[in-house]
């Protein structure tokens, strides 16, 4: 008798069947045995720092705080090896957090090879970024 039925899936979006359509949803993020894997797009140096640029789409994907593995495929500007590594995660910020080692110092460009793979905890609330897999020569 009524023209709409209240509960058909036409009332809250009338031109798709699918009433849940505008719900925006998670990028599948490619995993090594369960481990994200980013792989960088782009490599920079500027400012005494080279920067290494990621997909935002795939790493707004991931939780707040966890593991990564950065898979490096571009290799580094020449002349700056013993500049520290910074991450751009495409976060609307004026700088990028540079990546630490297990003894808090700053990861060089020399340490990151091309077509290596590295792991990295991340606290995107901190801007925390921390080679997990580095043993640097204690002195």
């Amino acid at each position: 008798m009524y023209p709409f039925n209240l509960f058909s899936p036409f009332m809250l979006n009338p031109f798709n069947a699918f009433p849940f359509y505008n719900i925006p949803r998670r990028r599948r993020v490619n995993t090594l045995m369960g481990i994200p894997v980013l792989r960088t797009t782009g490599v920079e140096s500027a400012s005494n720092v080279v920067t290494y640029t990621v997909n935002e789409c795939e790493f707004f994907s991931l939780p707040k705080e966890g593991i990564f593995l950065l898979d490096v495929r571009q290799s580094s500007p020449t002349g700056s090896a013993e500049f520290p590594v910074a991450l751009n995660d495409g976060a609307e910020s004026s700088t990028n957090p540079t990546l630490k080692n297990g003894l808090q110092q700053d990861v060089t460009a020399s340490e990151l090879l091309i077509n290596g793979r590295y792991l990295i905890y991340y606290n995107r609330c901190t801007n925390n970024y921390q080679l997990i897999n580095s043993y640097p020569a204690t002195t």
